[in-house]
């Protein structure tokens, strides 16, 4: 990896950094254009002395040849003359001819001369410019890492008064100790975040100062400047007493003056997971195991059979919506999982924090968690209904588990994740006011994602309906499923639309990206969907066959097959279209004929992260058949005949998403077709090109 990848990847480790790091783009930049104004100069100094050369042979060429050649003059005639007088006229007509030479020299050289000093004006600015940049820099690197370090230095201060006061209390151990302990982790990281702040520009200085070696003088009054500063050459011997105060204060208090047990907690990243987070996944999957065998006992074996459930239908949709969504859990959890694997750096493309972010095992944790509380009050829901329990009316589980699963969402506490759910609620923030708001690759990103969520959303509609019209006491007559038949598409009707929105957003921001529009008339095709199939639904008899329907059957098929298409040349970037060689292909295959026909043929890209190919072909398969899924998810609304077909299609649909995440990712991740950062390269990343082979 490049120094200028790893700078670029050191500044994005803190978004709100940014601003101080030294600007080495733009510096390295500068120094090309004084380069390059060099090397003009040095060409025309070149052009300006080869013009003089020409010019003097010149002269001296016209002015050795006589007017009369030798053979003509008579010798008879010839007068005999003084050798004095023949001498001084020679000197005269010598000092004449160097005289002509001279004044001609001299208006070449000053022509090129003006030249010169034009030039020398443009690097002396570019020059200057470069210092001004380099020394403002610098000095912005210094103010910010004194501040910072004075700032942790009386944090440390702080804590360690507060530590010493509270060392001799009875809750030291299980509620004060915890806390000053996590605080004392922070301040160190910190710390360690302010060395790679320090040594990245460290580098950076000095990369720059080599390249700028070209122009010796100025080079070395800023190398002067530069080793004048109080710490020269960003020294980290203060940093380092800082780090190593705090290991000696954590050994002594919290790991009985064991200093390597100490570094340990000190230095290891919160994302690794431990054995305990493997342990709890693998006692919840162990819980979820039996629950599941009872309840297909209890379902099929046991009487009365589902259909004969008093309100089933009625809360079905409450079950469903939560199960949909704990199983996307699961799905981002093998995102997560095969990105980590093959070095996909998701942190990096989602603006995550690169040590404070979600890993696999621990969302895979929490989703066992949720999983084992589905089953648990499904269980009890159908034990209640099948008369096993009589503990509480069946109708009272699902809005519990409702409720509980609201709660945990919204709880502003550190558990389940605060600062992940908190992220979330930012991103759909941005969505809500999209297209007003920032838009980024992870907006983008959620924004598919919700639209293969429509089931789960609808359903989400459906609850509060149900629980907020006072339907489920069964005082009062269930209209929610007609309700539902407009607000289902309503919800349906805003993830495709905010992508359309961003989409147009993105094109009115920058121009070059004509393909957003192309983009943007994919989501216009799935708003048609929704907009006939509500109309055929509620102007429309079922079995009638008007031209809502038709023009519904018409444009499924289309916007099917332009999202497939859309998802396999754009989105993944797999195939490209180039022109065909016809004298390097002396096959005579069908296919070979096609292309012959055609002019051009369709490749595979060569540059990749995952080395089997043959998972390239699964998922294209996989995601053709999948989007018919699809379809069906955006077209089935509230009908209880369908109720379990809009299971089967909204896991489909999120089995196609998670399939549909692997290969986005790859792509944003290898090239900047759609420009959402500023540089190309992604750091701590392996590609892998089969056309180096």
């Amino acid at each position: 990896m490049s120094f200028t990848a790893f700078f670029n990847y050191q500044t994005n480790l803190k978004p709100t950094w940014k601003k101080y790091y030294i600007s080495y783009s733009e510096l390295k930049e500068s120094l090309l254009r004084i380069k390059d104004a060099f090397r003009k100069k040095s060409n025309e100094s070149m052009t300006s002395a080869l013009d003089t050369q020409q010019e003097r042979t010149s002269l001296l060429h016209n002015n050795s040849n006589p007017h009369t050649p030798i053979h003509s003059i008579n010798t008879n005639s010839v007068q005999p003359m003084h050798s004095d007088n023949i001498h001084e006229e020679e000197t005269i007509e010598y000092h004449q001819e160097e005289d002509k030479e001279e004044h001609t020299i001299k208006i070449v050289d000053n022509y090129f001369q003006h030249q010169k000093i034009e030039i020398e004006e443009n690097v002396k600015f570019e020059i200057k410019r470069f210092m001004e940049m380099f020394k403002k820099d610098v000095e912005t690197v210094y103010k910010k890492y004194n501040n910072e370090i004075k700032r942790l230095k009386d944090r440390i201060k702080r804590n360690k008064i507060e530590l010493e006061n509270a060392r001799g209390t009875p809750f030291f151990t299980s509620e004060i100790g915890p806390v000053l302990k996590e605080k004392f982790i922070t301040i160190y990281r910190d710390l360690e975040f302010l060395y790679s702040f320090l040594h990245a520009n460290r580098i950076a200085c000095n990369n720059l100062l080599d390249k700028f070696t070209f122009c010796s003088g100025k080079c070395n009054e800023l190398k002067q400047w530069y080793n004048s500063l109080p710490n020269s050459n960003f020294n980290t011997k203060e940093l380092k007493e800082t780090m190593e105060s705090i290991e000696s204060i954590f050994s002594k208090y919290f790991t009985f003056e064991d200093r390597d047990k100490a570094l340990a907690s000190l230095r290891q990243p919160n994302t690794h997971h431990s054995q305990l987070d493997s342990f709890k996944l693998a006692l919840c999957i162990g819980m979820v195991i039996p629950l599941a065998l009872m309840i297909v006992f209890m379902w099929f074996f046991r009487e009365p059979l589902y259909d004969k459930f008093p309100g089933f239908f009625d809360v079905l949709p409450i079950y469903r919506s939560t199960m949909l969504y704990i199983m996307y859990g699961w799905l981002y959890g093998l995102n997560l999982y095969i990105w980590e694997r093959n070095r996909v750096n998701f942190a990096y493309l989602f603006e995550f924090h690169p040590m404070n972010h979600l890993k696999y095992i621990k969302v895979w944790k929490t989703a066992s968690v949720l999983t084992v509380f589905w089953f648990v009050f499904f269980f009890l829901y159908l034990a209640t209904v099948k008369n096993y329990l009589t503990i509480l009316d069946a109708k009272w589980y699902p809005l519990t588990m409702g409720l509980v699963l609201i709660f945990i969402a919204v709880l502003p506490m550190h558990v389940f994740h605060l600062s992940a759910r908190y992220t979330l609620l930012q991103v759909l923030g941005k969505l809500l006011i999209t297209p007003f708001g920032e838009i980024k690759f992870k907006h983008f990103f959620v924004a598919d994602i919700l639209t293969s969520m429509v089931i789960p959303i609808t359903d989400t509609s459906y609850m509060l309906c149900y629980y907020f019209s006072n339907a489920w006491s069964g005082q009062v007559q269930n209209k929610c499923p007609d309700l539902n038949k407009v607000m289902a598409p309503l919800l349906t009707f805003l993830p495709f639309f905010w992508r359309l929105l961003q989409c147009c957003r993105r094109f009115y921001d920058d121009r070059t990206q004509k393909s957003q529009l192309l983009n943007a008339l994919k989501y216009l095709c799935a708003l048609l969907v929704i907009i006939f199939n509500t109309l055929h639904v509620n102007l429309e008899r079922a079995d009638d066959w008007g031209p809502f329907r038709w023009i519904w059957i018409f444009i499924i098929p289309v916007s099917t097959l332009y999202a497939f298409t859309w998802d396999i040349l754009m989105d993944w970037g797999l195939f490209t279209i180039k022109r065909y060689n016809k004298t390097t292909d002396t096959n005579n295959s069908i296919l070979t004929k096609v292309k012959r026909i055609l002019g051009f043929e369709i490749v595979m890209r060569n540059r990749r992260l995952y080395r089997n190919k043959g998972v390239y072909r699964l998922a294209i398969l996989f995601n053709c058949i999948a989007r018919f899924a699809w379809a069906g998810t955006i077209s089935t609304f509230s009908k209880q005949s369908k109720e379990y077909l809009n299971i089967v299609f909204g896991s489909i649909e999120l089995c196609r998403r998670c399939n549909w995440s692997v290969y986005r990712l790859e792509w944003a991740a290898i090239s900047n077709d759609e420009g959402f950062r500023k540089h190309v390269t992604v750091p701590g990343m392996k590609v892998i090109d089969s056309s180096k082979k």
